[in-house]
């Protein structure tokens, strides 16, 4: 009889493995695309944040945000502009137009203005009227506050009001936003306001 015996086995020697495990490598690939895709996203939100439409009226042109609602206005409101994501804030411009020969002034229409919304708002108060450079031009800076009772609960809103002589009359850029929130308003109004042309 042959007895056959099997070779000895040969010992596993474990191996270690050089660089990352797989799933060490996984999760930084997730993690990467992950990372790409927002900021792509984020880029995406600023390109489209950023680009902006020309609106005309009556000879009046804005540059607006694209995704900002205009609606043309009525009498002496050209147009007004209101930013969907903060609708509480309605952005303006009105041209006033004197009545009789002479050319009114940016402080008369700003008293002419006050006199207006003291009987229209409840509440209006002015808070102060200031000289003011408006587009290159001397105009008046007139701010106030009123009580909004149009709404389930009353509100005070803040607005101000930019007087200056513009090609057929007094051009008025508006803000109106809620007290709490008008100095965070400010910048974009600057921005509105400094877009303008006639």
């Amino acid at each position: 009889m042959t007895i056959v015996t099997a070779p000895a086995p040969t010992p596993v020697v474990p191996t270690r493995r050089s660089g990352l495990s797989d799933d060490l490598k996984q999760l930084l690939a997730v993690l990467l695309a992950t990372a790409v895709a927002l900021g792509l996203g984020l880029a995406l939100r600023a390109s489209t944040e950023n680009q902006t439409r020309v609106h005309e009226t009556q000879g009046v042109r804005a540059s607006i945000p694209a995704s900002w609602v205009v609606q043309r206005g009525a009498g002496s409101l050209l147009f007004t502009a209101t930013d969907p994501q903060q609708q509480d804030r309605r952005y303006s411009v009105s041209r006033i137009v004197p009545v009789g020969p002479e050319a009114q002034t940016p402080a008369e229409a700003a008293e002419n203005q006050a006199a207006a919304r003291s009987r229209l708002l409840t509440g209006f108060r002015v808070l102060e009227r200031t000289a003011a450079q408006v587009n290159g031009k001397s105009g008046l800076r007139m701010r106030y506050v009123f009580v909004d009772d149009q709404g389930p609960l009353p509100e005070v809103r803040q607005g101000i009001d930019l007087f200056a002589p513009g090609t057929s009359g007094i051009l008025v850029y508006s803000l109106v936003t809620p007290a709490e929130r008008f100095e965070d308003a400010l910048p974009s109004f600057d921005r509105f306001v400094s877009s303008v042309t006639e």
